[in-house]
């Protein structure tokens, strides 16, 4: 096809001090190929893929699931069609078992077999958990930022041998592949470029996994962390004001996409230690799911409001009045929307298990009375520990 073979010949331009030029004479009334994708919409074929999220929101088993329906195909992700080819997982953070662990049940939740899986070539998982030397780039003696041995091994990985398919190969993650200054556009620039350059010449798709900044944003550091990447996914948890979300609920979105629409997202849910689809799930399963997420919300709420009062010297009260806590919680900002009735509910449920106690002291007004009402019930964090017994012949109860 037009355009194939063009690496060795750019190389060659390259070395020789001359720009490689692209020879529009090779395009001349040719068709022009339609973009390739691994994931269409979502992950351009033969690009770096920046994904990035929260910590503990589950990128990596995420990414570990995605790479298991690439090597193990043809398999659909979350009931949509993903590329088949060869795959290679590598985490810095997990060890071995942990890696076999999710793996194991991975292979439940998409019905690749976890024996044959194991046993193919097509399909690699790599722990350099606790290994010092990760480092893609490191700085040479004139302050340089040059390629390491470990860039060497994972790029004579993404080689191709014998016509087999090009390698889909996750990174996992930035803080251990990276050795620059990750607030230096020219050092991320450097870094992603390196990662490109595989892609270019060995025709891999790299899915890079980082991690977002304290204040909240996509991602850490310079924004070339976004720039020099065609495809930046976010993968996290709903916001606090998505009513009826579940804690197991996580949605992944386009924060950049220059092939795609941009803020097209996805939702999943985590289930039996991977992802699924909701629409997947018996609807028992999903009503049994949705009723405990918006009881668990309703009752977080309430106490979330109980506590906003507490602080700001305000009483209330289970009695219907002026102070009735559901009513007042319903106008407060804390209420995210939920309404008196729901408040009621979660009232009687927190009396049922002992979160909260009724007409208890709060505190003195400025009048010396002791005002009275709704107070959060106070668990010991250091409860004592068991006195010993001295006698030997008694019960252990006493």
């Amino acid at each position: 096809k037009p355009g194939e073979g063009r690496a060795e010949a750019r190389r060659e331009s390259l070395a020789s001090g001359w720009l490689p030029y692209i020879d529009g004479r090779d395009w001349i009334g040719k068709p022009i190929p339609d973009r390739q994708w691994l994931w269409e919409g979502r992950i351009p074929l033969g690009q770096v893929t920046y994904l990035t999220g929260p910590g503990s929101s589950g990128k990596s088993l995420f990414a570990q699931q995605l790479a298991t329906c690439v090597g193990g195909g043809p398999v659909q992700f979350l009931g949509e069609r993903v590329r088949p080819m060869r795959a290679m997982y590598v985490s810095c953070e997990d060890d071995e078992t942990e890696m076999i662990r999710r793996q194991r049940a991975i292979c439940e939740a998409t019905g690749v077999p976890f024996d044959w899986l194991m046993g193919i070539e097509d399909y690699s998982l790599v722990s350099l958990a606790g290994v010092i030397g990760n480092e893609l780039l490191e700085r040479d003696g004139n302050g340089r930022l040059t390629t390491t041995e470990r860039f060497k091994m994972i790029a004579d990985s993404c080689k191709t041998f014998h016509g087999c398919e090009p390698l889909f190969v996750v990174l996992d993650n930035t803080s251990h592949f990276f050795g620059g200054d990750e607030n230096s556009r020219a050092d991320v620039t450097q870094f992603l470029n390196v990662l490109n350059a595989i892609c270019v010449e060995q025709g891999a798709t790299i899915l890079l996994i980082g991690h977002p900044n304290k204040a909240g944003d996509s991602y850490s550091g310079s924004t070339a962390w976004q720039n020099a990447v065609r495809s930046h996914l976010v993968f996290k948890r709903p916001g606090e004001d998505d009513e009826g979300q579940d804690d197991d609920m996580r949605v992944l979105s386009n924060a950049k996409s220059n092939y795609a629409r941009h803020g097209d997202e996805i939702r999943v849910l985590w289930h039996r230690w991977a992802f699924v689809r909701p629409d997947d799930l018996p609807a028992d399963m999903m009503e049994q799911r949705a009723s405990a997420t918006r009881v668990a919300r309703e009752n977080e709420l309430f106490m979330r409001c109980l506590a906003a009062c507490t602080d700001k010297r305000r009483a209330v009260s289970h009695l219907p009045g002026s102070n009735y806590a559901p009513k007042v919680f319903a106008s407060m900002p804390e209420a995210v929307r939920l309404k008196q009735p729901a408040f009621a509910q979660a009232m009687e449920r927190l009396i049922h298990l002992g979160k909260i106690a009724l007409d208890q002291e709060l505190w003195k007004a400025p009048n010396r009375h002791i005002k009275v009402g709704i107070k959060m019930v106070e668990n010991c964090a250091d409860p004592p520990a068991s006195t010993p017994c001295a006698d030997p012949r008694q019960p252990l109860a006493n």
